[in-house]
């Protein structure tokens, strides 16, 4: 349903909305509170994906989601073009100067998963 009608999520023009229609549905997003994001990845593997931006605040969010899907080759060149306006999103001073851009400056790192152990609880 989500990616049927991805303005219903978030709201047209936002992230989140971009995020599952250049998907078409393949990601999905949500906002959360105090800069929580999550994010759905269908594929051969689906993957759960969740972070928290530190101070809570939403102005480097986007690009944090996009470098995750990044690393992990979870967009295409396509899709990673239609959203790539928030990748590095340019600051303004009052007067509409460009005095800077927001950066995400992040590196995933491989961990090796382990078998958790079940006993005593019932099937």
């Amino acid at each position: 349903a989500m990616g049927r009608a991805p303005e219903m999520v978030a709201g047209p023009g936002r992230f989140t909305t971009r995020l599952i229609a250049a998907t078409r549905g393949r990601v999905v997003g949500k906002e959360g509170a105090e800069g929580f994001y999550a994010m759905a990845v269908l594929g051969p593997v689906a993957l759960g994906i969740a972070f928290k931006v530190a101070d809570g605040g939403e102005r480097g969010r986007d690009g944090v989601a996009l470098e995750i899907l990044r690393q992990m080759g979870s967009l295409s060149a396509e899709e990673f073009a239609e959203l790539e306006d928030v990748y590095r999103p340019v600051i303004r001073n009052v007067r509409g100067r460009e005095v800077g851009e927001i950066v995400p400056e992040l590196e995933l790192r491989e961990v090796e998963l382990r078998e958790v152990k079940t006993e005593g609880r019932h099937e």
